[in-house]
């Protein structure tokens, strides 16, 4: 399988002399093409900060982000913001959908800041909704579409540009047991079917049921962890 991302010993620190804070703390992790891997780890362990390191959020204060064979963490604002549109596809836990925007025009925003012409997006966003079955759904406001629909719809918008990468950040914490396993299945689908490297953070260990792999993180660092549903934990891809 081709590596897609690759963080390589990555340390981010906030604040400066007695008060900084070492969020991720040398982490290496390789992420590829076709598989799902869940990060895992107590509250304040950095799994988020990590997730935003690798999508270009932030950058690291040493250490280096590849994406395939090229070092994102030398790019510009412009060159990160440009790989984060058309290569990278975010799902959040609190879904972040415009209110004022039906489902089916939150996607076409995405798809339109890639430069996709109206029509085109229209179009796209419209035949991603319907995959995920939302086809009746397309002209609703997010304040009238359930829990699990609205976070459909944050699926959609990720995949819609047909990113290499999915990053999800506790994205089944807001929803029923029904919603969650669905949220789950697009998102093994993602990895299985259409070959996207998708790597969650969550505390729901409903999701170890799709990882091919799991990683578990404390003190901004991964550590071993007796595997959890009989899987391998973090080797042999971690260095």
């Amino acid at each position: 399988m081709e590596a897609t991302m690759t963080l390589e010993d990555v340390t981010k620190v906030f604040g400066h002399g007695d008060v900084s804070v070492r969020a991720v703390d040398g982490v290496s992790l390789t992420v590829q093409a076709g598989e799902v891997v869940l990060v895992m780890g107590p509250s304040g362990s950095g799994k988020t900060t990590l997730l935003a390191l690798a999508g270009c959020l932030l950058r690291p204060t040493t250490g280096r982000v590849w994406f395939r064979e090229r070092e994102v963490t030398t790019l510009g604002e412009g060159g990160q913001a440009a790989l984060r549109r058309t290569q990278i596809g975010f799902i959040f836990q609190h879904f972040n959908l415009l209110s004022a925007l039906t489902a089916r025009e939150n996607v076409e925003l995405v798809l339109g800041l890639t430069g996709r012409d109206r029509s085109d997006a229209r179009r796209t966003a419209s035949g991603v909704l319907g995959e995920l079955g939302l086809g009746k759904r397309l002209d609703f406001l997010p304040g009238v579409l359930s829990g699990g629909e609205q976070q459909r719809v944050a699926v959609a918008r990720a995949l819609a540009s047909d990113p290499a990468v999915i990053l999800a950040d506790e994205p089944t914490a807001n929803l029923d047991s029904r919603s969650g396993r669905q949220v789950a299945g697009l998102l093994a689908d993602a990895a299985h079917r259409l070959g996207k490297a998708v790597v969650i953070v969550s505390h729901d260990h409903r999701l170890t049921t799709i990882a091919d792999r799991i990683v578990w993180m404390e003190d901004g660092r991964i550590v071993p962890e007796p595997p959890l549903d009989g899987r391998i934990v973090s080797e042999p891809l971690l260095t």
